[in-house]
């Protein structure tokens, strides 16, 4: 009898083991969790917390504490010239006016004008006489302590090519030119002296021009290849050459000199912040 109840047990367990077996082989797979695959592929760095990763800090400004000197010692050239009428680089007290007219107003801007990480002071003297106005460019030597011009030229200056170049038209015409030219010098930044060097001037000739003062018999008109009656007086200070050329000479000349990019915006601000003995 009990030999007969261990088969019946036997058989019984086994037939449990098969149903179970079958019951396994139908469940259908389980699907995984929706996003959880996709965004730990695509966020490797994902920690759980929902954070994003952090950024990189920027790397300190090694002339930060260089620029804030020189604010300091540039903002007190300003304040000398307001109160004193006093220039690094100018022998003379320049007089001044509180007279003002549109672009021909004293100006000033801080800033790193030519590409060497350190700040300069862009100083405008408009508001003078012919003889004093000029446009500065002042460095600031920490050793020293002493403001160091890199530009002395006159007012108003277009700065081109990031800077580094600058167009500085003539304090008076010729008269020889068209009225849409007006003559000027270009000044190019040496790098090895930190100053901008004088590198030539270009004058404009006109044909009618000439007529109205009676120098028509003047024009040189060989170099007028394109009869417009236009020409133009470039000249290179570094090879001493000077040549006339015609519309596309000049447009040749100007693009290489200064490239396409358009003038360089600067900050500038008006002195009135700073204190004047008259008010």
């Amino acid at each position: 009898m009990k030999r007969n109840l261990k088969i019946i047990l036997a058989l019984l367990l086994a037939l449990a083991l098969v149903f179970c077996a079958a019951c396994t082989k139908d469940e259908p797979a389980q699907e995984p969790q929706e996003g959880t695959e996709t965004e730990n592929r695509d966020n490797p760095d994902a920690t759980g917390s929902g954070a994003a990763p952090s950024e990189p800090e920027p790397a300190p400004d090694p002339y930060a504490e260089y620029n804030a000197e020189a604010e300091k010692a540039f903002l007190q050239v300003v304040q000398n010239y307001v109160v004193l009428g006093e220039l690094p680089g100018f022998d003379q007290d320049i007089p001044y006016s509180e007279y003002a007219d549109g672009e021909w107003t004293n100006m000033y801007a801080i800033l790193d004008i030519d590409g060497d990480g350190r700040n300069e002071l862009v100083l405008r003297i408009a508001q003078t006489i012919m003889a004093s106005m000029q446009e500065n460019i002042y460095a600031y030597d920490e050793e020293t302590g002493e403001i160091v011009q890199e530009l002395w030229a006159f007012p108003l200056c277009t700065y081109l090519r990031g800077g580094l170049a600058i167009q500085s038209g003539w304090s008076h015409g010729t008269g020889a030119e068209g009225p849409d030219f007006w003559p000027f010098n270009v000044f190019y930044y040496n790098e090895e002296t930190d100053e901008y060097d004088l590198d030539g001037y270009c004058a404009q000739i006109s044909l009618e021009a000439m007529k109205e003062i009676g120098w028509e018999d003047r024009f040189p008109a060989e170099y007028d290849k394109d009869g417009d009656g236009i020409i133009y007086e470039i000249s290179n200070e570094t090879t001493g050459d000077l040549e006339w050329v015609d519309e596309d000479g000049y447009q040749f000349w100007y693009n290489n000199l200064f490239g396409d990019e358009p003038p360089l915006d600067i900050p500038w601000k008006t002195l009135d912040e700073f204190v004047h003995p008259n008010g």
